[in-house]
């Protein structure tokens, strides 16, 4: 955090379920959105090998659209990080 390396990896793989995102109460003046994930049990792996293969991220601006937070992927691009995740 702060540094200017960063971590550029995927490091969690979930789908998330139905329902209506709800506040959470993590101190008395912050209370972020959240939705409930099933996890998937997965290894980290590293973006900058996996772009070329993703459709998503053909158009170079992948970073800006990882920082909201929800992401929707294509199969064809979830099966290629879930195989460099280890994902069977």
């Amino acid at each position: 955090m702060g540094g200017r390396d960063g971590l550029r990896s995927f490091v969690a793989l979930g789908t998330v379920r139905e329902g209506a995102p709800y506040h959470m109460e993590m101190t008395p003046d912050f209370r972020p959105w959240r939705r409930d994930v099933d996890w998937t049990d997965a290894r980290a792996a590293p973006i900058t090998p996996l772009l070329p293969r993703m459709a998503w991220s053909r158009d170079g601006a992948w970073g800006a659209k990882l920082r909201f937070g929800l992401v929707r992927i294509s199969a064809e691009d979830m099966a290629v990080i879930e195989e460099a995740m280890g994902v069977e």
